[in-house]
């Protein structure tokens, strides 16, 4: 083979050779054809006698580049081409995931197949209220409005005598709803008289009285009923505690702090004289007095310390306060 052929051979196999080497980006090399093109310069100028093999050569060497090389060239330009968009596509699923994880982040569950974010604050609403009295006796019973079902009551208790509360009962079908002491029993100084508080959650509906039984007669028994709805159908007292006090013109009855918001706060407030009404700037709505002593409650929609303030007449006092939720 002569050297002109052999040369010829070189340069088409660098050619197709150099076609092949991509840059890191997938851009082909342009030095292979200027190669050829080069050689094929540099072999005119042996002589006319090889003017033709110089051309056949040149033409074949630019066929292998252009249907060699370039074809090569072509497919891994496409395979690059593909591999953005095969990472692009691969890469969607993975926000999508993304995107549900926030979605299952903003999903708390409440127990009550409610989302905790999109879920409103209860709301607490005084059904109704009612009150009785007696003297000489171990029961009262208070009549009331129907109850509904799944609603609060509380029930505060005041009376003068030796005795304290037994139970507290109403006339709900199913055998009436159960009531707890909240364990505020506060006593007046002298024993002028003593207060409690009695509750029931989760309320049976269609009670129509509610009766407050002590443990021996008592001189005088005041209760106050009050029902709400929007509370927690379980639990027991959020924060509670009473007080009493000496002689004084301003009843200012011991306060607690919710332990959230929204919550109701009931309080049952006596005096050994006559109670008066509540103190101006105090949030607390009274309920009717009876024999002298008070009842009030408030629903309190932030958190903070609560009480209420009453006016009196220069006596002793004592009063029960709870909060509940």
């Amino acid at each position: 083979m002569d050297s002109f052929v052999r040369t010829a051979i070189l340069v088409v196999a660098s050619a197709v050779t150099s076609g092949c080497g991509l840059s890191a980006a997938g851009i082909p090399s342009v030095g292979d054809e200027a190669g050829a093109e080069a050689a094929g310069r540099a072999h005119e100028t042996d002589g006319a006698a090889n003017d033709g093999r110089v051309e056949e050569h040149a033409d074949a060497t630019r066929s292998l580049v252009d249907g060699g090389a370039h074809r090569d060239v072509a497919t891994i330009e496409d395979a690059h081409a593909e591999a953005p968009r095969a990472s692009s596509d691969a890469a969607a699923p993975d926000a999508h995931t993304v995107d549900a994880g926030v979605r299952d982040a903003r999903t708390v569950d409440t127990g009550h197949g409610v989302d905790a974010m999109d879920a409103a604050p209860p709301v607490y609403e005084i059904v109704q209220t009612a009150q009785a009295t007696g003297s000489r006796t171990a029961n009262v019973a208070t009549s009331i409005g129907g109850t509904r079902s799944g609603d609060f009551l509380a029930v505060l208790v005041i009376y003068s005598g030796a005795a304290s509360v037994a139970s507290v009962t109403d006339d709900a079908s199913g055998g009436g709803d159960t009531y707890a002491s909240a364990s505020l029993l506060s006593i007046a100084p002298g024993n002028c008289q003593a207060s409690e508080i009695w509750y029931a959650r989760d309320l049976k509906a269609g009670a129509t009285s509610v009766s407050v039984t002590m443990t021996a007669g008592v001189t005088s028994l005041w209760v106050w009923v009050l029902e709400a709805s929007g509370m927690r159908e379980s639990g027991g007292v959020d924060n509670g505690t009473d007080g009493t006090g000496g002689a004084t013109n301003t009843i200012t009855a011991p306060t607690v702090t919710p332990t959230g918001a929204p919550a109701l706060v009931v309080s049952a407030v006596g005096s050994c004289g006559s109670i008066g009404g509540i103190s101006g700037g105090n949030p607390f709505t009274a309920l009717p007095a009876q024999g002298g002593n008070g009842a009030a409650y408030y629903i309190a929609l932030t958190p903070g310390t609560y009480g209420p303030v009453f006016g009196n007449n220069n006596k002793a006092w004592n009063a029960s306060v709870a909060a509940f939720r």
